[in-house]
């Protein structure tokens, strides 16, 4: 019995240990969401998890990650849920896991809650805690579970364990993410877009696109309007980038008013549909100032990785900038390709 024990804890410890590593595989935020999340529904024999984060700018509310997956969270569930609900007050100061019974005990129950009560406990099995020092940095949700059998304690025990793990990579992720990013636009630092595409062509990942942009006569903004309009002018700029580009594309500000974008596995025809997606959608952005109303523009170069021009970053960001003052000197406000 005692060898059965034995044997069955070091499995737990090998299955731990395959779990580490593979959350510490990567500081990319998407992949380690994913990572978690795999992780979870693997070792509860799961067929749904969400992951919860809190945020920087709001600490008390934790918002649902876009990676979830097998539940039909939206509208149901909402998106984002304050820490001060009881249930989670609970698993943050006793840093435990919850059954869904057991989390709905702390929520009120009532005409409109019921609804809610009712699909947590049809599609949820367990509320993990992702904390650290006793301060939550999110929760997982697991639900759709394989076994027909109810979960032990000391399942749960073991998902808490992982859960430990999780919030430690989760933390490692955020404070790189903040290392490389720009504060006041949330885009990358110049640094690590560099670094990137220098590593790109190392590694041979040679289809992609460089966009390079620059805000149309912005030094007379900020002398006309001031720096603080100045600012809004370039978050606004940057706000429009992250929704143009995908997930593993890479928006950053390059430096002053002037930005790159790294589009990967993109050709040159597809890298022109979004520089004048990011064009136009700037032409039609409005700044306020007191009683006046502002509108920008901006030129934009366009540049498609060549194998045989482009040794380095700077060949690349080279031409694309070339591309860049091409539409400057042609009247501003225009897509030009190297």
């Amino acid at each position: 019995m005692d060898i059965e024990k034995y044997e069955k804890k070091i499995f737990e410890l090998q299955q731990l240990l395959e779990v580490t590593k593979a959350l510490n595989s990567t500081l990319n935020f998407r992949k380690l969401v994913d990572a978690i999340l795999f992780s979870f529904m693997a070792q509860a024999r799961c067929t749904k998890a969400a992951l919860y984060i809190g945020q920087e700018i709001e600490p008390d509310i934790i918002t649902l990650q876009r990676n979830y997956m097998g539940f039909e969270i939206d509208p149901v569930i909402p998106i984002q849920l304050s820490c001060e609900i009881p249930a989670l007050k609970t698993m943050m100061e006793n840093d435990r896991c919850l059954t869904i019974d057991e989390f709905s005990n702390y929520l009120p129950h009532n005409s409109q809650t019921e609804p809610l009560i009712s699909y947590l406990k049809k599609e949820l099995e367990l509320i993990i805690p992702l904390s650290i020092n006793k301060k939550l940095v999110g929760i997982v949700l697991l639900g759709g579970r394989i076994d027909s059998f109810p979960i032990t304690k000391h399942e749960i025990e073991f998902l808490g364990q992982i859960g430990l793990y999780s919030s430690i990579a989760i933390q490692n992720s955020l404070l790189f993410d903040m290392a490389t990013m720009d504060m006041m636009t949330g885009l990358k630092v110049k640094h690590f877009l560099t670094k990137l595409i220098d590593e790109s062509i190392k590694v041979g990942e040679h289809n992609f696109i460089i966009i390079m942009m620059d805000i149309d006569d912005f030094k007379s903004v900020n002398d006309t309007y001031g720096h603080q309009i100045g600012d809004e002018t370039i978050i606004g700029v940057a706000n429009i980038m992250k929704q143009a580009v995908r997930d593993n594309d890479v928006a950053s500000r390059y430096g002053g008013e002037e930005f790159v974008v790294m589009l990967r596995e993109t050709d040159l025809e597809a890298g022109i549909v979004v520089a004048e997606r990011i064009r136009a959608a700037v032409e039609n952005m409005k700044i306020s100032s007191g009683k006046t109303t502002l509108s920008t523009t901006i030129s934009l170069g366009v540049a498609e990785f060549d194998i045989d021009i482009d040794k380095n970053t700077h060949d690349i960001i080279g031409r694309a900038d070339n591309s860049l003052y091409i539409s400057k000197r042609n009247g501003k406000n225009q897509v030009t390709t190297a």
